[in-house]
């Protein structure tokens, strides 16, 4: 009894070999007991491609005189008559070659190779039948000669027939039966003399679909046949440019940065993308939240995968001194999603830990980090990134393409202050190799303007402001108490004490945010913050029980504050204790200025001004909000203007501070959104957490009552009425801060941020904004000043505007290269199942002839170094008979070897193939 599944190794068990290595196994066991052997198969297409694999042993037995016969009857579900069936043998044939042919020929001329067809019985069973050391062996299923070759998302196998050894077997008489129905015109003669014209050529001419299939396989781009869902439409061409993206990065380099991109449902492309690894028989693993799980499971599912597929561990889990990361090993996919959540370029914790020993113990994985802003506090977040990147065999292609050189002149320029113009194009070029950020403008490469509607949003401005008694007790004591502010606790959680100003200037910038946000949001914050460090002093005073300190700290970092005080000697200690004394009496006091404002929220004009709106558009709304605390302030405040009944989604955040606050419940809200869709609820109001995937089409109205910094994430709150570009004529509402109560500037000024931090802060977009709408030439830390100004005009840049408007300043993600050949898969009707179809290895140069733009030649070729391309491919729906000889090739090869200057290009190796494009 066979202990494996003969299945070509489809990935269904452990135990899998391919029909191939069984045929190899009795062969050798021929060579090496020097007993004689004789193969008869009924195989389908495909079946000199892995001939050729075999041959060589073929030869030795021949020369043994141990090969007695090797009968093949190729069967055709397809060709109906003699010429197809030559027809479809040239693309099976082309893989010979010279050598190839010889010892084919020796073998039919010495009587001991036979060969048959049968294209009329519509043989659907294949047989491979052994006769060796007199005793028999069958073998009969559909599981194909050529590895490569099975249906697509089908499984096949091969089962032994369990005969007396010593007897043949009925499928011996079979096999005979189908000889005799075979057709005869098609003999050994003329199936050599065929292969004969094939196996001489010096190059090969095949049809563009063929041309096509094989070079995807050539340059490993299968990936671009891929569909990752049924619909064709031109937005599912968006959608699948955001996979093909995130392959063809992890191809080249190893990694990518799948940024905040409008409209892709990141987590089911990534999916897709564990799928597409999976079908490969490679490990995926996921790093996420714990509540995010329920959302992987959901795209799982919606993509044909079981949540067994891939490995799951969650941030909580990271975050433990107990968890085991030595043992994760033999992963070839690893994806972090929310990647902003491990504040890379902070003190490094157990996450950070954690993660770097996975990396460690898988040189070779993939690396997928989704994030909505990879760089947080600061630019070291994009060093720190680059370092976990440039390992292994891509940190020579990081090298050969100059991302190295860009990387080592951020870093001098950050560490000498000089943030310039240079500095800017170096963090462009780092982005661009590593980030996928597709935008609705990314569409002009894809979809005929004229077809895209205009229909566009109407945009509404609101301004609001506060009295003088709230400015004064509030917004005026604002800055100089945050400046004064030392989250003492915060330098306690990780492993040791650790300060940190650019860290700590970071909270301190979300804390002043908060109350962009409301005035509700903000007093909760100063609440929330006097409780970590009134619990925090305790901790360190002594060992009594402190109620509900779980809700506030993980196991882990009670541990770290302990430990990290011990460790302090007896001055630091003290200057520890001051710190945290000083924390609660600093926002103590902001907090009693804030409680003695008499009858607050009624004189909250920003609410006044959100209920006014929904008063007047009485439809179908979506509240977006970056606070909780602001939408359970928001929900109440309608109940009691007028038991307004709404929905509201929350959790999934992260803190002032930097710890997540994950309460979320995915269930609970597809649950919500249904409701809402359905028209339960008129009014929802939602965070940013809300799943890209999830549409609300019945939404008339989008109020953005806290503006998001990041352009790409008020995008996608605009469009969560359609997935579709400027389909859905909806109003947009964009809250504005009066200037007299906007404190960033001043926090900014008071802080003497320098200009890397702020470049963190509101990300490249913010500089490259300023570049070409403020028309600033220079970029200089003696212009910061400059910088912190122009911070407000931005804001209020994205509150008038359409985000879709703004021209993205980075590099399309998908290559001009990926386009092009996507043209040609779609024209060409090229799919999964064409290219297992399709030959890989030829053994000397394929081409093809296409009408073209101009004359010329696009090439692939091989050097030391890897596949490489001629970079000048041209879409063509039209066929020439131009024909290309060896006297060309080699005219091509000089012209290529004389182009090969640097080491990095490698040394010239052969010629894949060739398009020789002729001008109409």
């Amino acid at each position: 009894m066979l202990n494996f599944l003969i299945d070509n190794k489809c990935g269904v068990v452990k135990n899998e070999k391919t029909t191939l290595e069984i045929i190899e196994k009795y062969l050798n066991l021929s060579f090496t007991e020097n007993k004689p052997i004789s193969l008869y198969m009924v195989a389908d297409f495909r079946f000199f491609d892995s001939l050729i694999k075999i041959l060589p042993l073929l030869k030795k037995l021949f020369d043994k005189d141990l090969l007695s016969q090797f009968s093949i009857i190729i069967s055709s579900r397809t060709a109906v008559n003699p010429k197809e069936f030559l027809f479809k043998l040239k693309s099976d044939a082309i893989s010979l070659d010279k050598n190839d042919f010889f010892i084919l020929n020796l073998l039919n001329n010495s009587g001991v190779l036979r060969f048959r067809v049968n294209y009329k019985d519509n043989i659907n069973t294949l047989l491979y039948l052994i006769k060796y050391n007199n005793n028999y062996y069958s073998f009969t299923g559909n599981t194909s000669f050529s590895p490569d070759n099975h249906f697509f998302n089908s499984i096949n196998f091969l089962t032994p027939v369990l005969t007396p050894q010593s007897k043949k077997s009925i499928h011996f008489l079979l096999f005979k039966k189908l000889w005799n129905l075979s057709d005869p015109r098609i003999n050994n003669l003329r199936i050599i003399n065929y292969l004969k014209i094939f196996a001489n050529a010096e190059v090969i001419n095949l049809n563009p679909r063929n041309f096509i299939a094989v070079i995807l396989k050539s340059i490993s781009k299968d990936y671009l046949v891929k569909n990752i869902s049924t619909d064709l439409s031109q937005i599912a061409e968006y959608k699948n440019m955001g996979y093909y993206s995130c392959i063809e990065k992890m191809q080249k380099y190893g990694s990518v940065i799948f940024a905040n991109s409008i409209g892709l449902s990141e987590l089911y492309i990534s999916s897709m993308i564990i799928k597409f690894y999976f079908e490969k028989n490679k490990k995926s693993l996921v790093i996420c939240s714990k509540e995010s799980e329920q959302t992987w499971e959901q795209n799982f599912i919606k993509t044909g995968l079981k949540k067994s597929f891939a490995r799951f561990i969650n941030r909580s889990e990271l975050q433990q001194n107990s968890f085991s990361s030595e043992s994760i090993s033999d992963i070839d996919l690893i994806i972090i999603d929310n990647a902003e959540y491990f504040s890379i370029s902070k003190e490094r914790n157990n996450r950070q830990k954690h993660i770097e020993t996975i990396l460690l113990n898988n040189p070779d994985a993939h690396i997928l980090m989704i994030s909505k802003n990879i760089i947080n506090d600061s630019l070291y977040d994009l060093i720190t990134i680059y370092n976990m990147f440039s390992r292994g065999k891509y940190k020579k292609i990081l090298k050969s393409d100059g991302v190295d050189n860009e990387v080592n002149n951020l870093i001098d320029d950050i560490e000498k202050k000089n943030i310039s113009n240079k500095t800017i194009e170096s963090i462009k070029k780092i982005l661009n190799t590593f980030m996928v950020k597709i935008e609705w403008t990314n569409l002009d490469s894809i979809v005929d303007p004229l077809q895209q509607d205009l229909n566009k949003p109407s945009i509404t401005t609101v301004k609001y402001a506060y009295d003088h008694d709230i400015s004064m007790k509030i917004y005026e004591k604002l800055i100089p108490a945050i400046s004064d502010f030392k989250f003492e606790y915060c330098k306690l959680k990780f492993n040791g004490y650790h300060e940190d100003e650019n860290l700590t200037n970071w909270y301190k910038w979300r804390l002043c945010r908060t109350i962009e946000s409301s005035l509700v949001a903000f007093t909760e914050s100063l609440k929330k913050l006097i409780i970590k460090t009134e619990i925090t002093l305790q901790l360190i005073s002594d060992d009594s029980h402190i109620n509900n300190i779980i809700h506030f700290f993980t196991e882990d970092q009670i541990i770290n504050i302990k430990n990290s005080f011990e460790q302090a000697n007896d001055e630091q200690k003290k200057l520890i204790i001051d710190g945290l004394n000083s924390d609660i009496s600093i926002l103590n006091n902001l907090l009693l200025s804030s409680q003695s404002i008499k009858y607050l929220e009624n004189r909250d004009e920003k609410v006044t001004n959100l209920l006014k709106i929904l008063n007047t558009e009485s439809k179908p709304t979506v509240i977006f909000s970056e606070s909780d605390d602001t939408i359970a302030y928001l929900k109440r405040r309608l109940i009691e203007y007028g038991n307004l009944k709404s929905a509201t989604i929350s959790g999934e955040t992260t803190g002032i501070d930097g710890d997540d606050i994950l309460t979320r419940d995915n269930t609970a809200i597809e649950e919500i959104c249904s409701e809402f869709e359905q028209g339960l609820y008129n009014i929802l109001i939602t965070n940013d957490s809300i799943a890209e995937e999830i549409k609300l089409p019945r939404a008339k109205v989008i109020i953005n009552f806290d503006m998001p910094i990041n352009p790409s994430s008020l995008s996608k709150r605009n469009r969560i009425a359609s997935a579709q570009p400027n389909s859905n004529k909806t109003k947009i509402y964009n809250f504005q801060s009066d200037r007299r109560i906007d404190k960033e500037i001043l926090l900014f000024e008071t802080l003497k941020i320098p200009l890397h931090e702020l470049i963190a802060y509101y990300g490249i977009d913010f500089i490259l904004w300023s570049l070409d709408e403020k028309h600033i030439n220079e970029i200089s830390e003696s212009h910061t000043g400059d910088f912190y100004l122009l911070t407000k005009e931005y804001k209020d840049f994205f509150a008038k505007k359409n985000t879709d408007e703004i021209k993205s300043k980075f590099t399309p993600s998908l290559s001009k290269e990926d386009i092009t050949l996507r043209e040609f898969i779609k024209f060409l009707n090229i799919s999964e199942e064409t290219l297992k179809l399709s030959i890989s290895n030829f053994k000397r140069p394929i081409y093809t002839s296409l009408f073209g733009q101009t004359d010329g030649l696009f090439v692939i070729y091989k050097t030391s170094t890897g596949i490489k391309t001629t970079k000048n491919l041209e879409f063509s729906n039209l066929r020439t008979d131009y024909s290309i000889n060896e006297t060309t090739v080699a005219e091509i090869e000089k012209s290529i070897k004389s182009s090969l200057i640097s080491e990095d290009d490698g040394e010239f190796d052969f010629i894949i193939g060739i398009i020789k494009y002729c001008k109409e």
